[in-house]
């Protein structure tokens, strides 16, 4: 959407509200990389949740809107919008659509109710405003069983610096965590260094509920984070699924995390019959 012409994102726009304003009535809203201007996202935004308020139970709209670079968007219709949604039990959302009062007001408006959250960030800085601990222990605490995801598809500078703060903020417990980060942003390559910190900070932030694990990166090969990610893996007891993309200090290290996710994946050796005991 970023590349198309402001007259057909407004023909774009017109047609879809007309569409869903005749008496259509959703249960799932989908249109996680729409990236809407503001202006234009909000009118079809606002149509979904006046005509789907007491059907809608899935909003996917992490990169909805067009990225500000890191920066938070001010959107104070989309906390009235979201906390209006009576059945609403799937969001997923760009953090930087997020502020302090939206999510306590989702955390009282979905009480017991909202069952899975997926953050995505997609510009990441190391001066970039986070949301308060606060806030996110009061989601936590109104809505115990939900699921959390977070995503980190995109750009991330000094990822050892603006990483670890991004993940200290989110106090949630996260059980799948995912990183794409771009290899450049033209024209400038950006390898990253000093992955060590970053996973370190995983193992200890997520590391007891963490189940799902995926990184795709381009680092420097001499910079040997290998450790930290084999000892990510076998210090995370719940992590059964992994998958990393990255330039290896050794060879070995892809067979040991094979290996400690294999062995975690068997169910336990048991013994029903009595008999058994005496082999």
């Amino acid at each position: 959407m970023e590349c198309t012409s402001k007259i057909v994102i407004k023909k774009m726009c017109s047609k879809l509200t007309q569409m869903l304003a005749t008496n259509c009535h959703l249960k799932v809203f989908e249109m996680p990389a729409a990236h809407w201007p503001t202006k234009e996202g909000q009118e079809l935004l606002d149509i979904v949740f006046q005509k789907s308020r007491n059907t809608l139970e899935t909003l996917n709209i992490a990169e909805y809107f067009v990225s500000l670079g890191g920066l938070r968007s001010e959107l104070d219709w989309l906390s009235a919008g979201l906390t209006s949604l009576t059945k609403l039990t799937s969001l997923s959302i760009n953090i930087f659509n997020l502020t302090d009062d939206l999510v306590v007001a989702l955390a009282e408006a979905r009480r017991n109710e909202l069952a899975y959250l997926s953050i995505w960030a997609n510009f990441v800085l190391p001066i970039a405003p986070h949301i308060q601990q606060d806030s996110w222990k009061c989601l936590a605490k109104a809505c115990p069983d939900m699921e959390v995801e977070l995503r980190i598809v995109g750009y991330v500078s000094k990822a050892h610096l603006s990483l670890p703060a991004l993940f200290e903020s989110i106090v949630l417990p996260v059980g799948k965590l995912k990183m794409i980060i771009n290899k450049t942003i033209p024209p400038f390559p950006w390898p990253l260094k000093r992955m060590e910190v970053v996973l370190d900070h995983i193992r200890n932030h997520y590391g007891p509920l963490l189940k799902s694990f995926k990184m795709e990166i381009d680092n420097r090969k001499k910079e040997n984070f290998d450790k930290s990610l084999i000892k990510l893996v076998r210090d995370c007891p719940r992590l059964v699924h992994v998958k990393v993309s990255a330039s290896y200090h050794s060879c070995d290290t892809v067979k040991t995390i094979e290996k400690i996710v294999t062995e975690r994946r068997q169910p336990p050796l048991t013994c029903n019959d009595q008999n058994d005991k005496n082999i």
